[in-house]
């Protein structure tokens, strides 16, 4: 089953990769209508992602599950999940997803 435009948020990713201190700039109007992001790297490199909820101890998170992907020099990233932390822009509407760290797969 293929996603359509309309199922997927686009987000544009600061780097080739993610890391802690990462960022995202998404739209968060179409955020709102779905959990599944299209993820464009510095590189041009794509993968694809859902915003999750997790649970750390007793306090719940917002995370990103990532699918694991090729960067455009050809080095494999392994999917991962990671939490984030989201803000607002002063540009209406657009928002940055902030990687805060990795988390551990359950």
């Amino acid at each position: 089953m293929s996603e359509s435009d309309e199922d997927v948020s686009r987000a544009v990713a600061s780097h080739t990769h993610l890391f802690p201190g990462a960022v995202l700039r998404t739209d968060l109007q179409s955020l709102r209508e779905t959990s599944r992001l299209a993820i464009v790297f510095s590189d041009g490199s794509l993968s694809h992602a859902e915003i999750v909820s997790t649970t750390s101890g007793s306090r719940a998170e917002i995370a990103l599950a990532v699918d694991s992907y090729r960067t455009a020099a050809g080095a494999i990233i392994p999917q991962k999940l990671w939490s984030i932390d989201e803000q607002l822009t002063d540009k209406e509407e657009e928002g940055i997803l902030r990687v805060s760290a990795a988390l551990p797969f359950t």
